[in-house]
């Protein structure tokens, strides 16, 4: 009598417990998810900032000879070797530019529904980055380069633009003032609300790149330049 007792009590005993741990889930959990606010915000930034460096990629073409060269002779593939050699020896002297390497590649036409190979193409560029006062050094480089590419019949050096571009620091100054916006957003809708708000997530992302470009280095670049910079926050009030 006693055992059954006993076994009746903790019967009764886990009844109320699991009656509890239900009662909390679904009616107090349910209530208390029910008084959270999920709020999306869209911030942006901006600041003029004087530009730091110049960005150039010289791009090397075929000429019309070697388009329509179905075969190279081995003069021709020593001209274009030496051709490089001489441009690469300046950019490692200048240290403006990286050394480039070239690719020669066979260019077919479709007669009569066929496949010919009429003639080969030239593939090569070259990534330039320096300082805004090492402006004339570039130019000088680039236009030995191009005396160079002029005296070989087989390819060009393509009219290279520039670009200005802000460094690292000015787009981690943006991030630091959209961190500024958010937790003012943050405080501000908790007054309003009268509730506990946290930043929940915070991503950056732009519309634009950095950079701003020019057809050559003889217009007129401006003294500063604007950098834009976007976030998505999301608050979480309770």
């Amino acid at each position: 009598m006693v055992y059954v007792k006993l076994v009746l009590g903790v019967a009764v005993a886990l009844g109320v417990f699991i009656g509890g741990l239900a009662f909390e889930r679904f009616v107090l959990g349910k209530h208390f998810r029910g008084q959270a606010l999920q709020v999306a915000l869209e911030l942006q930034e901006s600041q003029q900032v004087p530009p730091k460096t110049y960005n150039a990629h010289l791009l090397f073409s075929s000429t019309n000879t070697l388009l329509n060269a179905p075969e190279l002779s081995a003069s021709q593939e020593e001209s274009l070797k030496e051709a490089f050699a001489q441009i690469n020896r300046l950019a490692r002297e200048s240290q403006l530019c990286q050394e480039t390497s070239y690719s020669v590649r066979p260019n077919y036409s479709f007669v009569d529904h066929k496949q010919t190979l009429s003639g080969h193409r030239l593939y090569a560029s070259m990534a330039c980055k320096f300082g805004v006062a090492k402006i004339a050094e570039y130019e000088q480089l680039r236009d030995k380069i191009a005396k160079i590419a002029a005296d070989n019949e087989l390819f060009v050096l393509n009219t290279p633009a520039l670009h200005l571009q802000a460094d690292s620091q000015d787009r981690t100054n943006l991030q630091n003032a959209l961190v500024s916006q958010a937790q003012a957003k943050r405080d501000l809708f908790s007054k309003t609300l009268k509730k506990q708000c946290h930043i929940k997530n915070l991503s950056f992302y732009t519309h634009e790149d950095s950079f701003m470009r020019f057809a050559s280095a003889h217009e007129s670049a401006p003294r500063s330049m604007q950098l834009n910079l976007n976030a998505r926050l999301i608050l979480r009030c309770f």
